[in-house]
C-alpha cells in the first residue's frame, strides 16, 4: 500500500478523534434504528477521507475502545465492536462530550 501510515501507537489528533466517533455514533444510529449498515464500508469511508493515515485495524481498535467508553456507561454499543479498554483519554473525553450531548448522560 502506497499511502503511509502513522507509526504503530502513535497518538490519534481531536480532529482523527473526532472523526472516528462520528462514524461510531452513525452506526450506532442506525442499528438503534433497527437499519442495515456496513462496518466495513464505513472504515473505507473514513481510510479515503480524513483517516487516510489509519489502517483498517487501527480505526477498529479505536471503534473497540469507544464500546468501553460506552461499557463504563452502561450503554449498549455496536454489535462486533467488543469493548477495548486501555483507550486514550482523550478519546474517552471526547466520547463523554459526545454523549452528554445526546442528553445521554450528564457531565459534571
Amino acid at each position: 500500500d502506497a499511502r503511509q501510515r502513522m507509526t504503530r501507537g502513535s497518538s490519534w489528533s481531536a480532529d482523527e478523534n473526532a472523526a472516528v466517533i462520528k462514524a461510531y455514533f452513525w452506526m450506532l444510529d442506525e442499528q438503534q434504528a433497527f437499519r442495515d449498515f456496513n462496518k466495513a464500508a464505513k472504515y473505507r469511508e473514513l481510510i479515503a477521507g480524513p483517516l487516510h493515515a489509519r489502517s483498517r485495524q487501527s480505526i477498529e481498535r479505536k471503534m473497540q475502545n469507544i464500546s468501553a467508553v460506552l461499557q463504563e456507561h452502561g450503554i449498549d454499543w455496536v454489535e462486533g465492536l467488543m469493548p477495548l479498554a486501555n483507550y486514550q483519554f482523550d478519546l474517552g473525553v471526547a466520547v463523554e462530550q459526545e454523549l452528554a450531548a445526546r442528553g445521554i448522560i450528564n457531565r459534571a
